[in-house]
């Protein structure tokens, strides 16, 4: 039987495959039990080479195949591929119990992978040369980087959900074997096989005749790739079909041992198509192929990322399955007799009880479908106008981001038709309307899309950051606590813009802390920002200000050296260095100082109190009397500057101030000014 372990190759393959999923699971169990492992060995990382040129496990993987493929032929599809073991297995299941899925042939579907693979690796370098874009250069990376070639303890960051990943597995494995036929996907879904492909037929492995054929036919029969292997033998001496997957099932099948692995000239081009004498078969009548290949691409592209849960290789699989149902549905209503495998859907004009089931299920897809092809309109669309109302849509709040309000509306107007007709609410539609509320200064609103953004997706420590900064803006401060205490506790942290956005959540909590008189959390708290992020100047400054009120000079004024080291220019900087110097009695430093703070905002009457107080107790008294006159012009009631020019009056001096108005106070304040 075609699928029963009925040779030695079969069993070594089928071992080898089972080691493939053994491996996989040792591998994530070492990466949960060490917390750092070898980045996953997926094709799919190599997108990050082409679009980041990030050397990556999956792209290194990807090489060796390929130059393997090119020296000895497509064995690796066959012998390691973890989906096509997914696919033999559910033939071999569907066998079990007497279902023989019948093999789907198609003229165009067999482009549908070339075009994959145009789209994933293809698209990126089209769009660097048209818009004159340098290429990436390529580059080793580590988890700070935001990702990591090789050792990661972000092990998860490009696999789906174990729910979407077992989706996939039913969909890839039963649902286009079923359907479509065994190794299906191979040939119509799975991108990276055009690439083996392509080295398959410049390499010179392959099945090759060494003695006398009698044309059995036994080695098509038993060719799970649906090869016809008897006639190309007869035609070429080899097997030239690039979907061969050297399995070997027809060289230990054949009677008279006339086939084996063999190396011989390339294939290239040859195909059984080049022979007139042989016609090919299709499943489908021209028209009915060109409706599902429109259909394939309507499905792939409403299901492509729907809800920001379905990955690309399941929107091909379900492209495929409903492009092809959709067409037998529509047979059922051509054709007297439609079969659907072994299942007979319409027999003599009538519906079978199967057929009447087949068509309220195909009527279910395609409503459903349907109905998110309008959602995804939507939703594409507003993110779309969201794009183009501002160049920079994460700090779209910000004062200097250019907005089309106009644009913004609209897109909001989509965004909300999502909200309300999606079956789901993806963390991303919340995170667009939050964005758009932040803007419009609609807080609440933003707080509550912000909410639903950290409870869909618990890991998106960013979304937190945002919340926890509006939760204080609004006074909402206890709210806060937890969900800055949720990003400083999140075991996850390797990029510097999530050390970054911890940082801030360490100082936004030492604020908090701070204001409830705290002093010693604080500090804890303003330190572990410095520690997350260096460059973190608020961290510095409210460290240094919280140390020297504390009479920690020598340390204070190293923490303002750092801050000044990255905001040289900063008034309030120069405001509290310079009242820190005052306590310590550096009058000419702190003069330094204050001259800098009122260059910097002529307008701040700290400043100017603070040269009138370092005048006086460098008894330069006459030239402290105008500043410290001019701070009451700023400020009527700032009673420190009152107090000193009382105590300067007291003593003799004149002033256009009258004395009997600074009678109140004999005392200079000598506690720091809070600005």
């Amino acid at each position: 039987m075609k699928h029963e372990l009925s040779n030695k190759y079969t069993r070594w393959r089928v071992a080898t495959l089972i080691s493939v999923y053994v491996l996989m699971v040792v591998h994530i169990v070492y990466w949960k039990l060490a917390g750092r492992a070898l980045a996953p060995l997926e094709f799919n990382e190599v997108l990050f080479t082409v679009h980041q040129g990030i050397i990556t496990a999956g792209f290194i993987l990807m090489a060796i195949t390929v130059i393997a493929t090119l020296i000895f032929g497509r064995f690796f599809c066959s012998w390691g591929c973890h989906i096509l073991a997914l696919q033999d297995l559910s033939a071999w299941l569907l066998e079990k119990i007497n279902i023989k899925p019948k093999q789907i042939k198609s003229r165009f579907f067999i482009l549908i992978p070339v075009i994959a693979v145009l789209y994933l690796f293809g698209v990126p370098i089209v769009e660097k040369l048209y818009y004159g874009m340098p290429f990436v250069q390529l580059k080793i990376t580590t988890d700070k980087d935001g990702w990591a070639s090789f050792i990661t303890a972000n092990f998860w960051r490009n696999l789906p959900s174990p729910l979407i990943t077992t989706i996939t597995f039913i969909t890839v494995g039963f649902g286009t074997v079923y359907f479509l036929g065994s190794r299906s996907f191979c040939q119509y879904g799975c991108p990276y096989g055009v690439l083996f492909a392509g080295m398959d037929r410049l390499s010179r492995g392959k099945i090759v005749l060494t003695g006398d054929c009698n044309q059995c036919g036994i080695c098509t029969t038993v060719c799970n790739s649906h090869i016809q292997v008897h006639q190309e033998v007869n035609h070429f001496s080899k097997v030239v079909d690039h979907n061969c997957l050297k399995d070997l099932d027809c060289v230990a099948s054949c009677p008279t041992n006339a086939l084996e692995y063999g190396f011989t000239k390339p294939s290239f081009f040859k195909s059984l198509s080049q022979i007139k004498s042989i016609k090919k078969k299709y499943t489908f009548s021209l028209r009915e192929e060109l409706i599902a290949v429109v259909l394939f691409f309507i499905f792939f592209f409403i299901y492509r990322g729907l809800y920001n849960t379905i990955p690309f290789l399941l929107a091909l699989s379900l492209g495929l399955i409903f492009s092809f149902l959709t067409i037998w549905l529509l047979r059922l209503f051509s054709y007297e007799y439609v079969p659907l495998g072994t299942i007979v859907l319409k027999q003599a004009g009538k519906f079978s009880l199967n057929g009447k089931f087949f068509i309220s299920l195909s009527v279910f897809m395609l409503l459903f479908s349907g109905y998110h092809a309008f959602y995804q309109y939507h939703y594409l669309k507003g993110k779309n106008l969201l794009s183009g109302a501002s160049a920079d849509i994460g700090n779209l709040a910000a004062a200097n981001t250019s907005v089309n309000n106009q644009t913004l509306t609209e897109a909001k107007k989509h965004f909300e038709f999502a909200l309300k007709y999606g079956l789901f609410t993806p963390a991303s539609l919340s995170r667009y309307l939050a964005t758009i509320s932040i803007y419009e200064k609609n807080y609440p609103l933003a707080i509550q899309y912000l909410k639903q953004v950290v409870t869909n997706e618990a890991d998106d420590i960013e979304a937190k950051n945002r919340l926890a900064k509006l939760l204080i803006s609004t006074q909402n401060e206890i709210e806060a606590v937890p969900v800055l205490t949720a990003i400083i506790n999140y075991p996850l942290i390797f990029t510097a813009k999530e050390y970054a956005i911890k940082s801030e959540a360490e100082l936004m909590l030492g604020h908090i802390e701070e204001k409830n008189r705290n002093y010693k959390n604080a500090l804890a708290h303003y330190q572990n920002a410095i520690k997350d992020n260096a460059d973190n100047a608020d961290a510095l400054l409210a460290t240094a200000i919280l140390l020297s009120r504390s009479k920690n000079f020598i340390p204070a004024e190293n923490y303002f050296n750092e801050y000044q080291k990255l905001i040289p220019e900063s008034a309030i900087a120069e405001a509290h260095f310079s009242m820190m110097l005052i306590a310590q009695k550096r009058y000419d430093e702190a003069l330094a100082h204050t001259n800098k703070l009122i260059h910097l905002e002529p307008q701040n009457y700290i400043g100017y109190y603070n040269k009138g107080l370092i005048l006086f107790n460098q008894n330069k008294i006459s030239e402290a009397i105008a500043p410290l006159e001019f701070v009451l012009k700023l400020k009527p009631d700032f009673n420190g500057a009152r107090d000193l020019l009382s105590k300067i009056y007291a003593n003799g001096n004149e002033s256009s101030l009258g004395k009997s108005e600074n009678e109140k106070s004999d005392q200079l304040k000598s506690n720091f000014v809070k600005m």
